[in-house]
C-alpha cells in the first residue's frame, strides 16, 4: 500500500506536470521546487515530495513529452520488475542441521 503523503506528492506533481508540461527542464524544476505544498522542508512529507519530484524529472530524462508520458514512468517506478530466479538458486531453502533443535 501506498503511503498517503507519497500518493498525495504523486498527484500534486501530476497537476504540476499537467499544467508546465514536460518541453523543458529548467522549468519544469522551478515549478517543483516552487509547487511544494506542506510548509517547512522537513520530515516524511518533504522526502515524498522529493521522490514524487524525482520520478517526474526521470520521466523527463526518458523522454517523456506529456502528462501520459510520466504516468506511464510512474506506473514502472512503481511496480519495478521482479528478478528471476537463477539456475543455481534453490527453490526451497533447506532448513539448517540443528536449527530446529534451538527452540
Amino acid at each position: 500500500m501506498i503511503d498517503t503523503w507519497q500518493a498525495e506528492a504523486h498527484r500534486l506533481v501530476g497537476e504540476i506536470v499537467k499544467q508546465v508540461g514536460m518541453a523543458d527542464l529548467k522549468t519544469l524544476r522551478k515549478a517543483l521546487r516552487d509547487g511544494y505544498p506542506w510548509g517547512e522542508r522537513r520530515y516524511w512529507p518533504y522526502k515524498c515530495w522529493c521522490r514524487a519530484q524525482r520520478v517526474a524529472i526521470e520521466a523527463f530524462h526518458a523522454g517523456a513529452q506529456s502528462y501520459d508520458d510520466y504516468l506511464n514512468v510512474l506506473h514502472a517506478a512503481s511496480n519495478p520488475p521482479r528478478r528471476a530466479r537463477t539456475a543455481s538458486e534453490p527453490e526451497v531453502i533447506a532448513p539448517i542441521p540443528g536449527q530446529l533443535e534451538l527452540f
